[in-house]
């Protein structure tokens, strides 16, 4: 690891029109931090990885052919030379503020791990659902653990860099299932957590963190996949 207190990872596909502003956004908050700005561009089609030189990124990597969250994440840690990783969306869901509480506790050694837990509720059934499953997941961590995540889907997390090599290498799955298993590996490795609230902005084009409406069928669909990759991955 380099000298830098904080790596931010921003996985991107195809989100041309918002890179730019949290680039800026990040800028602008942060500048009484040592940190990196670290964008894994993911096979987009859209001119991403030029509008991420523009705007400033410190490394911006990029991938021939889409290849999925979790190997994005995992070409910016290789990358990485910060003491705390932190995965953050590209589309600007999430401020450069929750962004630097996210990180705090880590860098003020009260947590190992902080996960930003959405409080809004906007965004119709499937986020409603989507909502209501994740309270359930964290309730079932806390029964076997003693201990859960909240926001078992969050796509804004912060990690000490040696925990999070180590938790990413346990990992399997990719897609948003991906979080799920994030998730109960962090709750495992029985470092300490810390959930702080954050609010999700509402974004509708296409790219990782977008937020689409789905059908309520498609989405119980997935509900029951992720239920049985969530026990699954408990239970090894």
């Amino acid at each position: 690891m380099g000298d830098y207190q904080v790596s931010i990872i921003i996985p991107a596909l195809n989100e041309s029109e918002l890179i730019g502003h949290v680039i800026s956004d990040i800028q602008k908050t942060l500048s009484d931090f040592h940190y990196q700005i670290v964008i894994v561009d993911d096979g987009s089609l859209d001119g991403t990885f030029e509008v991420s030189k523009t705007a400033g990124a410190d490394k911006v990597i990029r991938h021939s052919k889409t290849k999925g969250v979790r190997s994005a994440i995992e070409s910016g840690v290789r990358h990485a030379e910060g003491q705390i990783i932190v995965i953050a969306p590209a589309d600007g869901a999430y401020s450069a503020e929750d962004i630097r509480r996210i990180f705090l506790p880590i860098l003020s050694e009260e947590a190992d791990i902080v996960i930003g837990s959405r409080t809004n509720l906007k965004g119709g059934v499937g986020r409603l659902t989507g909502f209501m499953l994740s309270r359930a997941m964290a309730r079932f961590m806390k029964l076997v653990f003693g201990k859960s995540i909240i926001d078992v889907w969050s796509f804004l997390r912060a990690y000490r860099s040696d925990l999070f090599q180590r938790i990413i290498n346990e990992s399997t799955s990719d897609g948003i299932e991906w979080l799920i298993e994030l998730s109960v590996c962090s709750v495992k490795s029985k470092a300490r957590i810390l959930n702080v609230p954050v609010e999700e902005k509402l974004r509708w084009l296409e790219g990782y963190s977008s937020l689409r409406t789905v059908s309520l069928g498609r989405f119980a669909v997935f509900g029951l996949k992720t239920f049985f990759l969530f026990f699954i991955r408990i239970l090894r």
